[in-house]
């Protein structure tokens, strides 16, 4: 990783002006919504208010040849400050950028708790879509187009159910086929291993309960109760197991956890747990995750059977290809190497003495890449980043479901789906709501700005994660825009907020 600081400034140069367009866009987009405000983050690297600050120090100490960089600099080796979408240290989401600063227009109507059932069609034409709500059945049709959002999972899952989708899976629950597309393939995901070790400075649930860093919070919505997640210091490393050599193949982040974290969220098996974390349950922890960024294996999203509230089969498929693996073990070296640095030492870090119950010796040097492929494989890791069911490409492509303009190659005619088009895994997060925002402008989208309206939006479920079912919902209620025939009354479907227009 030697490398003169010129060579890094000109990579910083360079990247900053391939990057500047996009950057204006975004904050043009987003200056009063996500707004990340380091102002409210005066201990966003001090998390643990004694050590954190170290942690990072000890990184960049470790690896002194790489600079510090904003989330604009992708294109080479780099430790940065964790970012969120933050206002007042206060998480702003979806619902608060962009729902509660429209709900009130006269072309607007949110039905929430609703259950969409499928896409309507009329020959190749999306005409509308069908849905649940408070125990009735509904149907909304559509002049101009419908637009799904329903996520990776449950836009395959709709797709599917509708008639568009892989013909024999289609055929082997009688759904009449309208479109023969590989929709549900090519599923990716990050995924990883958090690496454990102790410290020494007081357990996390002694500092969120400290008076002190309450009143913080309460008075100036500062300190580690206003860190995003906890999470002190983050980097991209290497480049050249499944990436180019000045791209990046993991991702690194640092954050501190509870026992309640290991035992609950990591879905640790009691006895794995019990062999792993039991002796630590006291101890303040800290986890180095190693996540893969661009993978090559690929899963799929398929029926379980026609109905839509059972859930669709997932199998992600994760390290079918062994260079996966072969990266985040990459990147569980790093995170070793980085705990037993000089200037982590100082501050007392030392990674778990513990192992997996399935071996009763602690490995030698020579022998660690033989345990890191094995609980690689063991114990997967998710941020839920899951893209491609429904991949956006050139309609020439046999793998792509839609076209870059979002709608050609699903019908032949207008069916829009969904905000998880992308192709491929991105670095870093998704960030849904910059890309549909980009998406719903009337240029993208080929409108003329002043033929359709905003109208309706339904939520749809997700099999997974609670907080996935929460996104899920918001990205519906923020990006399905569906244009009703006149003669469908608002005062039809009870219980719905209308604004009159």
């Amino acid at each position: 990783m030697a490398a003169s600081p010129s060579h890094y400034e000109s990579l910083l140069a360079a990247s900053l002006s391939r990057y500047e367009s996009l950057l204006a866009a975004t904050l043009s987009h987003y200056e009063t919504l996500l707004v990340a405000s380091l102002s409210h983050y005066e201990t966003l690297l001090v998390a643990s208010l004694y050590h954190y600050e170290t942690l990072l120090a000890a990184a960049l100490s470790h690896y002194e040849t790489l600079l510090a960089a904003s989330l604009s600099y992708y294109e080479t080796l780099c430790f940065y400050d964790h970012q969120g979408s933050i206002r007042n240290g206060q998480r702003c989401s979806t619902a608060k950028g962009y729902l509660v600063p429209a709900e009130n227009r006269t072309n607007l109507d949110i039905v929430g708790g609703a259950y969409t059932k499928k896409v309507l069609f009329d020959g190749k034409r999306a005409v509308g879509v069908q849905f649940d709500y408070q125990n009735d059945e509904y149907e909304v049709r559509v002049r101009r187009e419908v637009i799904m959002s329903a996520g990776t999972t449950n836009t395959a899952q709709l797709l599917m159910l509708s008639g568009i989708g892989p013909k024999k899976h289609l055929e082997k629950f009688d759904i009449p086929v309208i479109a023969d597309l590989p929709v549900g393939d090519n599923f990716q995901d990050h995924c990883g291993f958090p690496m454990p070790f102790v410290f020494d400075a007081k357990p996390l649930k002694e500092k969120l309960n400290d008076t002190d860093n309450i009143m913080k919070y309460i008075n100036n919505r500062t300190g580690p109760l206003a860190s995003p997640e906890l999470v002190s210091a983050m980097a991209f490393l290497d480049g050249q197991v499944v990436s180019p050599e000045d791209f990046p193949d993991h991702e690194l982040y640092f954050l501190e956890i509870s026992k309640e974290i290991a035992k609950e969220q990591v879905g640790l098996k009691p006895l794995v747990y019990k062999g792993i974390f039991f002796p630590y349950e006291d101890d303040p922890i800290f986890v180095c995750v190693s996540h893969l960024l661009h993978p090559k294996s690929r899963g799929t999203v398929r029926l379980q059977s026609t109905d839509p509230y059972d859930p669709p089969l997932i199998d992600p498929n994760y390290f079918e290809d062994p260079a996966d693996v072969a990266a985040i073990v990459k990147g569980m070296q790093t995170c070793r190497k980085i705990g037993l640095s000089k200037p982590m030492k100082k501050v007392g870090v030392r990674p778990f003495a513990t192992i997996f119950p399935e071996f009763t010796n602690i490995f030698p040097d020579f022998l660690l890449d033989e345990y890191f492929t094995f609980v690689t494989r063991s114990v997967v890791v998710t941020l839920s980043h899951q893209v491609g069911t429904a991949k956006m490409g050139d309609p020439k492509d046999p793998t792509t479901v839609v076209d870059p303009q979002l709608r050609k190659n699903c019908t032949g005619a207008d069916c829009v789906p969904p905000v998880r088009r992308r192709p491929n895994a991105v670095e870093y997060r998704e960030s849904e709501p910059m890309v549909a925002d980009l998406c719903s402008d009337s240029g993208e989208l080929g409108l003329s700005g002043k033929s359709y309206r905003f109208n309706i939006s339904v939520t749809e479920p997700f099999y997974a994660l609670k907080e996935k079912l929460y996104w899920c919902r918001l990205r519906l209620t923020f990006s399905s825009r569906i244009i009703r025939e006149e003669k469908i009354k608002r005062n039809r479907i009870p219980g719905i907020r209308t604004n009159g227009g």
